[in-house]
């Protein structure tokens, strides 16, 4: 077995086409649960080996392989293609004993292993093997989702409001395919300048702002325009679940500034962590960062966790759980 102590390859590098990568005699682990990005990578992959060669596709799966099975699929030879090209799914930790015995050899193996945690033995393996390769797929991070937004909108010449862009920054999915079919969306919509509402309405169903003016309504709000409110915004079991992962977020947002409270002003803790799209909140963000500290965020969070529990348990009550979520959350952030 050779080894080799080498930097960790990243999906997202490869999805930019960063860094040299040769494929061929070699196998990839590619892990992780973000099911689009795994699709695409080995998508790419494949299409690369393609480029050059005539290539036979065998998809096989871990559960009903064994050694002998593998080692005679990648010892044949096809009669009209000169490469091989062995995509294995749903692979696990044992996976290391069958590619050990094989001869890598005019193929490409790729090994699908959603459950392959990071920490385990086959993963280090690929991460720290001389030849092959481990891509991790998990939700793209925040700062290569903006690079794939950026490159996409000056690909096509796309024209955004300042207002728009930022929304569609914070508000497009995580997921690859999911943000390459809003991406898709907002390609074919002919109009010389995308404003905040047309983005709004093209990149969901469903209108986040509205959550988002709910939340910062329950933080200035009365109990009656809580309840008001609440009652126009959220329409679905769906909806209360979408408000509570905004709830989530903006809790991590309130959680920094709670940090640098004492080394920067209001003002400046507004400018660098307000999402810049709701711009129109900026005094409600303030009153909400003078609000905030560890000791209430560990409170609404415990509030969330509860929420959620009873959501799960009695979803068709979902206005009711989070009007009383919402004025629990009021009275603890006072």
């Amino acid at each position: 077995m050779i080894w080799l102590v080498k930097m960790k390859n990243k999906a997202e590098d490869l999805l930019q086409g960063v860094g040299s990568y040769n494929f061929e005699n070699s196998v990839v682990l590619i892990s992780g649960n973000e099911e689009g990005l795994t699709f695409k990578v080995q998508n790419i992959i494949f299409e690369k080996i393609k480029s050059s060669k005539s290539v036979e596709k065998i998809i096989l799966d871990y559960k009903d392989l064994d050694k002998s099975t593998l080692k005679e699929k990648v010892a044949g030879q096809s009669l009209f293609n000169e490469f091989l090209f062995i995509q294995i799914n749903n692979v696990g930790e044992k996976i290391i004993s069958f590619i050990d015995e094989i001869k890598i050899e005019g193929v490409t193996i790729i090994l699908i292993g959603k459950n392959i945690k990071s920490s385990s033995k086959a993963k280090k393996y690929f991460d720290l093997h001389k030849k092959f390769y481990s891509f991790a797929c998990y939700k793209l991070s925040d700062s290569f989702k903006k690079k794939h937004i950026d490159k996409f909108i000056q690909k096509i010449g796309l024209v955004l409001t300042k207002e728009s862009y930022w929304y569609l920054v914070y508000n497009s999915a995580n997921e690859f395919l999911l943000l390459e079919s809003e991406l898709e969306k907002i390609s074919v919509y002919k109009k010389e300048k995308i404003g905040l509402d047309e983005m709004i309405k093209l990149l969901s169903s469903t209108n986040k702002l509205e959550f988002d003016e709910l939340y910062f309504n329950s933080i200035a709000g009365s109990r009656s325009k809580i309840i008001g409110e609440s009652e126009k915004t959220i329409r679905s079991s769906s909806d209360a679940y979408i408000f509570l992962e905004v709830v989530k977020s903006f809790s991590k947002i309130f959680t920094k500034t709670s940090e640098k409270k004492l080394e920067q002003n209001i003002n400046s803790l507004s400018r660098n962590y307000l999402p810049k799209y709701l711009f129109k909140q900026s005094n409600n963000f303030e009153l909400a960062i003078n609000k905030f500290n560890f000791e209430k965020i560990v409170a609404i969070n415990k509030l969330l966790q509860k929420t959620e529990l009873y959501l799960r348990k009695n979803d068709s009550n979902y206005v009711m759980i989070i009007q009383r979520f919402l004025l629990n959350f009021s009275r603890i952030i006072k």
